[in-house]
Protein backbone atom coordinates (compact mmCIF):
# COMPACT_ATOMS: atom_id res chain seq x y z
CA UNK A 1 0.00 0.00 0.00
CA UNK A 2 0.98 3.57 -0.61
CA UNK A 3 2.59 5.23 1.96
CA UNK A 4 1.63 8.86 1.23
CA UNK A 5 -2.01 9.69 2.06
CA UNK A 6 -3.33 11.78 -0.77
CA UNK A 7 -5.60 15.18 -0.36
CA UNK A 8 -9.14 12.69 -1.06
CA UNK A 9 -7.82 10.17 1.27
CA UNK A 10 -6.91 12.20 4.09
CA UNK A 11 -10.52 13.98 3.58
CA UNK A 12 -12.13 10.95 3.95
CA UNK A 13 -10.39 9.43 7.12
CA UNK A 14 -11.41 13.12 8.67
CA UNK A 15 -14.50 12.12 7.69
CA UNK A 16 -14.79 9.00 8.94
CA UNK A 17 -12.92 9.75 12.42
CA UNK A 18 -14.80 13.01 13.07
CA UNK A 19 -18.26 10.72 12.30
CA UNK A 20 -17.38 8.30 14.75
CA UNK A 21 -15.81 10.15 17.49
CA UNK A 22 -18.32 12.59 17.64
CA UNK A 23 -21.37 10.05 17.22
CA UNK A 24 -22.88 12.29 14.85
CA UNK A 25 -24.03 9.16 13.18
CA UNK A 26 -26.53 6.01 13.51
CA UNK A 27 -27.36 3.04 13.22
CA UNK A 28 -30.98 1.86 11.25
CA UNK A 29 -32.81 0.88 14.70
CA UNK A 30 -36.18 0.20 16.13
CA UNK A 31 -37.76 3.78 15.46
CA UNK A 32 -36.80 3.19 11.69
CA UNK A 33 -38.72 0.29 11.53
CA UNK A 34 -41.59 2.65 11.36
CA UNK A 35 -40.53 4.50 7.85
CA UNK A 36 -41.08 3.55 4.25
CA UNK A 37 -39.40 0.48 3.02
CA UNK A 38 -37.69 -0.10 6.23
CA UNK A 39 -36.32 -3.30 5.20
CA UNK A 40 -33.45 -1.01 3.49
CA UNK A 41 -32.13 -0.38 7.15
CA UNK A 42 -31.65 -4.29 8.23
CA UNK A 43 -28.30 -6.17 7.91
CA UNK A 44 -28.10 -7.87 4.52
CA UNK A 45 -25.11 -10.93 4.62
CA UNK A 46 -24.51 -13.49 7.35
CA UNK A 47 -20.69 -11.89 8.16
CA UNK A 48 -21.77 -8.62 8.29
CA UNK A 49 -24.80 -9.77 10.59
CA UNK A 50 -22.44 -11.63 12.71
CA UNK A 51 -20.28 -8.23 13.13
CA UNK A 52 -23.74 -6.66 13.69
CA UNK A 53 -23.58 -4.41 10.49
CA UNK A 54 -20.47 -2.71 11.14
CA UNK A 55 -19.14 -3.57 7.87
CA UNK A 56 -18.60 -0.25 6.35
CA UNK A 57 -14.84 -0.09 6.41
CA UNK A 58 -14.57 -4.03 5.17
CA UNK A 59 -17.01 -4.16 2.29
CA UNK A 60 -14.75 -6.98 0.99
CA UNK A 61 -17.43 -9.58 -0.19
CA UNK A 62 -19.96 -9.11 -2.98
CA UNK A 63 -22.71 -8.03 -0.09
CA UNK A 64 -20.11 -4.44 -0.47
CA UNK A 65 -23.11 -3.23 -3.05
CA UNK A 66 -25.27 -3.12 0.05
CA UNK A 67 -23.28 -1.20 2.52
CA UNK A 68 -20.56 0.32 0.43
CA UNK A 69 -20.28 0.42 -3.10
CA UNK A 70 -16.20 1.38 -3.34
CA UNK A 71 -15.20 -2.02 -1.94
CA UNK A 72 -16.25 -4.13 -4.92
CA UNK A 73 -13.01 -2.03 -6.53
CA UNK A 74 -11.34 -4.23 -3.98
CA UNK A 75 -12.55 -7.71 -4.80
CA UNK A 76 -10.39 -10.32 -6.72
CA UNK A 77 -10.38 -10.05 -10.46
CA UNK A 78 -13.23 -12.89 -10.78
CA UNK A 79 -16.74 -13.43 -10.48
CA UNK A 80 -17.93 -13.48 -6.45
CA UNK A 81 -21.15 -14.32 -5.61
CA UNK A 82 -23.15 -14.20 -2.14
CA UNK A 83 -26.22 -16.11 -1.56
CA UNK A 84 -28.37 -15.78 2.16
CA UNK A 85 -31.23 -16.85 3.37
CA UNK A 86 -32.96 -15.78 6.70
CA UNK A 87 -36.72 -17.38 8.10
CA UNK A 88 -38.23 -15.26 10.43
CA UNK A 89 -40.88 -15.02 13.28
CA UNK A 90 -44.54 -14.27 11.65
CA UNK A 91 -43.68 -16.19 8.01
CA UNK A 92 -41.17 -13.24 6.95
CA UNK A 93 -38.17 -14.17 5.10
CA UNK A 94 -35.00 -12.33 4.37
CA UNK A 95 -33.20 -13.37 1.55
CA UNK A 96 -30.55 -11.41 -0.84
CA UNK A 97 -28.41 -12.58 -3.90
CA UNK A 98 -25.31 -10.54 -4.35
CA UNK A 99 -22.28 -10.31 -7.25
CA UNK A 100 -19.54 -8.52 -7.35
CA UNK A 101 -15.56 -8.47 -9.12
CA UNK A 102 -12.98 -6.20 -9.70
CA UNK A 103 -12.93 -6.08 -14.03
CA UNK A 104 -8.59 -4.50 -13.69
CA UNK A 105 -6.86 -2.85 -11.55
CA UNK A 106 -9.27 0.72 -11.89
CA UNK A 107 -12.70 -0.41 -11.94
CA UNK A 108 -15.06 -2.96 -10.18
CA UNK A 109 -18.68 -4.09 -10.80
CA UNK A 110 -21.47 -5.54 -9.21
CA UNK A 111 -25.33 -6.45 -8.70
CA UNK A 112 -27.46 -7.08 -6.50
CA UNK A 113 -31.26 -7.99 -4.89
CA UNK A 114 -32.89 -8.13 -1.91
CA UNK A 115 -36.10 -10.20 -1.34
CA UNK A 116 -38.11 -9.50 2.15
CA UNK A 117 -41.49 -11.34 2.22
CA UNK A 118 -43.43 -9.87 4.96
CA UNK A 119 -46.02 -13.08 5.36
CA UNK A 120 -49.52 -13.31 4.71
CA UNK A 121 -52.15 -11.82 6.84
CA UNK A 122 -56.16 -11.65 6.70
CA UNK A 123 -57.79 -8.62 5.37
CA UNK A 124 -60.93 -8.12 7.76
CA UNK A 125 -63.73 -5.87 7.52
CA UNK A 126 -64.63 -3.16 10.89
CA UNK A 127 -67.10 -6.04 12.09
CA UNK A 128 -64.55 -8.37 12.10
CA UNK A 129 -65.51 -10.56 9.55
CA UNK A 130 -62.80 -12.21 7.52
CA UNK A 131 -62.47 -11.20 4.00
CA UNK A 132 -59.38 -11.87 1.82
CA UNK A 133 -55.91 -13.30 2.74
CA UNK A 134 -52.96 -10.70 2.17
CA UNK A 135 -49.73 -10.64 1.62
CA UNK A 136 -46.36 -8.37 1.67
CA UNK A 137 -43.35 -8.70 -0.64
CA UNK A 138 -40.39 -6.29 -1.16
CA UNK A 139 -37.77 -6.11 -3.48
CA UNK A 140 -34.48 -4.07 -4.00
CA UNK A 141 -32.63 -4.74 -7.17
CA UNK A 142 -29.07 -3.02 -7.42
CA UNK A 143 -26.11 -2.55 -10.43
CA UNK A 144 -23.06 -0.53 -9.32
CA UNK A 145 -20.27 0.37 -10.41
CA UNK A 146 -16.70 1.46 -8.53
CA UNK A 147 -13.45 2.98 -9.99
CA UNK A 148 -10.02 2.91 -7.90
CA UNK A 149 -6.79 4.78 -7.37
CA UNK A 150 -4.26 2.46 -5.92
CA UNK A 151 -5.87 2.33 -2.09
CA UNK A 152 -8.68 4.29 -2.25
CA UNK A 153 -11.51 3.68 -4.21
CA UNK A 154 -15.00 5.02 -5.08
CA UNK A 155 -18.30 4.13 -6.34
CA UNK A 156 -22.03 4.29 -6.46
CA UNK A 157 -25.02 1.99 -6.63
CA UNK A 158 -28.59 2.20 -8.44
CA UNK A 159 -31.16 0.30 -6.81
CA UNK A 160 -34.80 0.09 -8.27
CA UNK A 161 -37.76 -0.74 -5.49
CA UNK A 162 -40.49 -2.56 -5.84
CA UNK A 163 -43.21 -3.05 -2.52
CA UNK A 164 -46.34 -5.55 -3.86
CA UNK A 165 -49.32 -6.01 -2.03
CA UNK A 166 -50.46 -9.12 -2.95
CA UNK A 167 -54.30 -9.62 -3.56
CA UNK A 168 -55.28 -6.00 -3.73
CA UNK A 169 -53.68 -4.69 -6.80
CA UNK A 170 -51.63 -1.87 -4.86
CA UNK A 171 -47.87 -1.84 -5.98
CA UNK A 172 -44.64 0.76 -5.09
CA UNK A 173 -42.00 1.75 -7.09
CA UNK A 174 -39.45 3.65 -6.42
CA UNK A 175 -35.36 4.98 -7.87
CA UNK A 176 -32.89 5.72 -5.75
CA UNK A 177 -29.28 5.37 -5.27
CA UNK A 178 -26.02 4.95 -3.04
CA UNK A 179 -22.73 6.37 -3.34
CA UNK A 180 -19.44 5.37 -1.34
CA UNK A 181 -15.44 5.50 -0.62
CA UNK A 182 -13.16 3.10 0.55
CA UNK A 183 -9.19 4.24 1.38
CA UNK A 184 -6.29 1.37 2.85
CA UNK A 185 -4.52 3.80 5.06
CA UNK A 186 -0.86 2.74 5.22
CA UNK A 187 -1.42 -0.41 5.93
CA UNK A 188 -3.16 0.48 9.21
CA UNK A 189 -6.56 0.54 9.01
CA UNK A 190 -9.46 0.74 6.55
CA UNK A 191 -11.75 3.95 6.42
CA UNK A 192 -14.91 4.04 4.75
CA UNK A 193 -17.96 6.33 4.12
CA UNK A 194 -21.21 5.86 2.42
CA UNK A 195 -24.77 7.73 1.59
CA UNK A 196 -27.80 5.07 1.04
CA UNK A 197 -31.28 5.62 -0.47
CA UNK A 198 -30.67 8.96 -1.90
CA UNK A 199 -33.24 11.53 -3.57
CA UNK A 200 -35.80 7.76 -3.76
CA UNK A 201 -39.81 8.62 -3.38
CA UNK A 202 -41.84 5.22 -3.43
CA UNK A 203 -45.05 6.12 -5.55
CA UNK A 204 -48.28 3.94 -5.68
CA UNK A 205 -50.07 2.99 -8.77
CA UNK A 206 -53.56 3.36 -6.85
CA UNK A 207 -52.49 6.41 -5.33
CA UNK A 208 -51.12 10.28 -6.12
CA UNK A 209 -48.95 10.59 -2.72
CA UNK A 210 -45.65 9.11 -2.65
CA UNK A 211 -43.35 8.05 0.69
CA UNK A 212 -40.17 9.82 0.60
CA UNK A 213 -37.51 6.92 1.37
CA UNK A 214 -34.95 8.11 4.47
CA UNK A 215 -31.66 8.22 3.90
CA UNK A 216 -28.79 6.80 5.80
CA UNK A 217 -24.96 7.81 5.77
CA UNK A 218 -22.65 5.75 7.35
CA UNK A 219 -18.84 5.64 8.58
CA UNK A 220 -16.61 3.30 9.22
CA UNK A 221 -13.07 2.64 10.65
CA UNK A 222 -11.49 -1.29 10.54
CA UNK A 223 -7.87 -2.67 11.30
CA UNK A 224 -6.58 -6.06 11.65
CA UNK A 225 -3.83 -7.75 13.80
CA UNK A 226 -1.87 -10.30 12.75
CA UNK A 227 -1.20 -12.86 15.34
CA UNK A 228 1.48 -14.83 13.20
CA UNK A 229 4.49 -13.27 11.43
CA UNK A 230 6.58 -15.12 8.96
CA UNK A 231 9.44 -13.28 6.81
CA UNK A 232 11.63 -14.47 4.92
CA UNK A 233 15.04 -12.16 3.36
CA UNK A 234 15.43 -11.30 -0.35
CA UNK A 235 18.49 -10.19 -1.97
CA UNK A 236 18.51 -7.44 -4.34
CA UNK A 237 20.45 -7.70 -7.63
CA UNK A 238 22.29 -4.42 -8.35
CA UNK A 239 23.86 -3.56 -5.08
CA UNK A 240 23.74 -6.67 -2.85
CA UNK A 241 21.14 -5.51 -0.50
CA UNK A 242 18.75 -7.32 1.52
CA UNK A 243 14.88 -6.59 2.27
CA UNK A 244 12.95 -8.13 4.52
CA UNK A 245 9.34 -9.35 3.36
CA UNK A 246 6.67 -10.00 5.70
CA UNK A 247 4.15 -12.42 5.04
CA UNK A 248 0.27 -11.68 5.50
CA UNK A 249 -0.84 -13.81 8.50
CA UNK A 250 -3.20 -16.71 8.29
CA UNK A 251 -4.53 -16.06 12.02
CA UNK A 252 -5.26 -12.48 13.17
CA UNK A 253 -7.89 -10.37 14.77
CA UNK A 254 -10.10 -7.91 13.16
CA UNK A 255 -11.73 -4.78 14.65
CA UNK A 256 -14.45 -2.59 13.17
CA UNK A 257 -16.59 0.35 14.26
CA UNK A 258 -19.36 1.53 12.18
CA UNK A 259 -22.00 4.60 12.64
CA UNK A 260 -24.74 4.80 11.12
CA UNK A 261 -27.62 7.74 10.67
CA UNK A 262 -30.96 7.31 9.20
CA UNK A 263 -32.87 10.06 8.50
CA UNK A 264 -35.59 11.16 11.46
CA UNK A 265 -33.74 8.89 13.86
CA UNK A 266 -33.20 10.75 17.30
CA UNK A 267 -30.60 9.07 19.27
CA UNK A 268 -27.05 8.34 17.70
CA UNK A 269 -25.87 4.82 17.90
CA UNK A 270 -22.25 3.22 17.21
CA UNK A 271 -21.52 -0.47 16.42
CA UNK A 272 -18.79 -2.69 17.24
CA UNK A 273 -17.65 -6.01 15.70
CA UNK A 274 -14.35 -8.02 16.30
CA UNK A 275 -13.65 -11.01 14.38
CA UNK A 276 -10.89 -13.65 15.38
CA UNK A 277 -9.48 -16.45 12.53
CA UNK A 278 -7.25 -18.74 14.43
CA UNK A 279 -6.52 -20.95 11.32
CA UNK A 280 -7.31 -20.07 7.19
CA UNK A 281 -10.26 -22.63 7.14
CA UNK A 282 -12.39 -20.86 10.23
CA UNK A 283 -13.26 -17.42 11.54
CA UNK A 284 -15.99 -16.20 14.94
CA UNK A 285 -16.91 -13.01 14.94
CA UNK A 286 -19.68 -10.44 17.29
CA UNK A 287 -20.67 -7.30 17.83
CA UNK A 288 -23.41 -5.20 19.43
CA UNK A 289 -23.89 -1.32 19.85
CA UNK A 290 -22.34 0.12 22.37
CA UNK A 291 -24.28 3.15 22.28
CA UNK A 292 -27.67 3.64 21.07
CA UNK A 293 -31.17 4.27 22.36
CA UNK A 294 -33.26 2.23 25.07
CA UNK A 295 -36.72 3.12 26.65
CA UNK A 296 -36.36 6.62 24.94
CA UNK A 297 -33.09 7.15 26.52
CA UNK A 298 -29.26 7.27 25.33
CA UNK A 299 -27.59 4.45 26.86
CA UNK A 300 -23.99 2.48 26.61
CA UNK A 301 -24.40 -0.50 25.60
CA UNK A 302 -27.99 -0.68 24.88
CA UNK A 303 -27.74 -4.06 23.42
CA UNK A 304 -30.69 -3.59 21.20
CA UNK A 305 -28.63 -4.46 18.34
CA UNK A 306 -25.94 -7.62 18.53
CA UNK A 307 -24.82 -10.42 16.22
CA UNK A 308 -22.93 -13.22 16.52
CA UNK A 309 -21.40 -15.86 13.58
CA UNK A 310 -19.02 -18.14 12.45
CA UNK A 311 -17.50 -18.95 9.11
CA UNK A 312 -16.45 -22.46 7.42
CA UNK A 313 -14.08 -22.57 4.04
CA UNK A 314 -13.97 -26.38 3.53
CA UNK A 315 -10.67 -27.42 1.91
CA UNK A 316 -12.11 -29.49 -1.32
CA UNK A 317 -9.54 -28.64 -3.61
CA UNK A 318 -11.35 -31.13 -6.22
CA UNK A 319 -14.29 -28.28 -6.45
CA UNK A 320 -13.40 -25.73 -9.44
CA UNK A 321 -13.91 -23.24 -7.60
CA UNK A 322 -13.87 -22.02 -3.58
CA UNK A 323 -16.69 -21.37 -1.11
CA UNK A 324 -17.37 -19.95 1.87
CA UNK A 325 -19.99 -20.51 4.84
CA UNK A 326 -21.29 -17.42 6.88
CA UNK A 327 -23.57 -18.57 9.67
CA UNK A 328 -25.09 -15.87 12.30
CA UNK A 329 -27.43 -15.12 14.70
CA UNK A 330 -29.19 -11.53 15.66
CA UNK A 331 -31.84 -10.18 17.54
CA UNK A 332 -35.23 -9.18 15.48
CA UNK A 333 -35.81 -5.23 15.61
CA UNK A 334 -39.28 -5.89 14.68
CA UNK A 335 -39.92 -9.41 17.02
CA UNK A 336 -38.71 -7.98 20.21
CA UNK A 337 -37.35 -10.82 21.90
CA UNK A 338 -36.91 -13.15 19.17
CA UNK A 339 -33.78 -14.75 17.20
CA UNK A 340 -33.16 -14.73 13.79
CA UNK A 341 -31.06 -17.24 12.43
CA UNK A 342 -28.76 -16.30 8.61
CA UNK A 343 -27.24 -18.61 6.70
CA UNK A 344 -25.14 -17.20 3.50
CA UNK A 345 -22.95 -18.93 0.33
CA UNK A 346 -20.21 -16.91 -0.81
CA UNK A 347 -18.47 -18.96 -4.03
CA UNK A 348 -15.41 -18.26 -5.82
CA UNK A 349 -15.44 -18.99 -9.11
Amino acid sequence: MRKVVSTSVRFILHCCIGCVGFCSIAFGQQSSTNLAEAYLQLPVGARAVGLAGAYTAIANEPIAIFYNPAGLAFLPNRPQLSLMASPQEFGRVHSAFAYGQSINEEFGIGAGLIHYWNGSFLERNVLGTPLRELSSEQYAISIGGTWRSGDFAVGATGKYLINTLRGTGSKGTAFTMDLGAKADIADLFSVGIAAQNLFGAMTWNNTSVSERLPYSLRAGIATEFSLEKETYTVRKNVRGETETIELPSESYIALTLDAVLTQYDHTPIVVLGAEYTPIQLFSVRGGMNVLGEQGGATKVFPLTRWGGGISLTPPINSLPFKFQIDYSIANDIVATGSIDHFISLIVDI
